[in-house]
């Protein structure tokens, strides 16, 4: 059983990852998933392709796991509101990102569960309203 293609195209760097890292809602044929932990990214997010803005296309991500690699510079910003609303879950924690984590974090309506530490972020950016409280 076969799962058919995505209706929205993947960022490249992730459209030949193993299934194992990416969970599909077989109904709607979305990814809801996307886990790439342990030393697979290095280098500044923007760079990997796997950008905020790169990932708005995955409308139905709910789980973001970047953790555990060499990924540098500062979380990147995204300016479309409407980006990733899905998301419940994001790991970024035991990376080497530095600067302000910015507000399109904290303005997730159904973000409920924040993982940022052993980074070396100065200060949370709490310029976007919460949505719901995080853990």
């Amino acid at each position: 059983s076969h799962l058919p293609p995505p209706t929205s195209p993947l960022p490249s760097p992730i459209s030949h990852l193993p299934s194992g890292n990416l969970s599909l809602d077989a109904a709607n044929c979305v990814v809801v998933r996307l886990e790439l932990p342990s030393h697979i990214l290095t280098g500044a997010l923007n760079d990997s392709g796997l950008s905020p803005l790169s990932l708005c296309g995955l409308s139905h991500l709910r789980i973001l796991d970047l953790s555990d690699n060499f990924l540098t510079n500062s979380l990147p910003g995204i300016e479309n509101p409407s980006c990733l609303q899905a998301l419940t879950r994001v790991d970024v924690a035991r990376n080497r990102f530095t600067g302000v984590t910015p507000a399109w974090l904290s303005g997730r309506v159904n973000l409920n569960t924040l993982f940022l530490a052993d980074n070396e972020l100065s200060y949370f950016d709490r310029s976007a309203p919460l949505g719901s409280p995080l853990r």
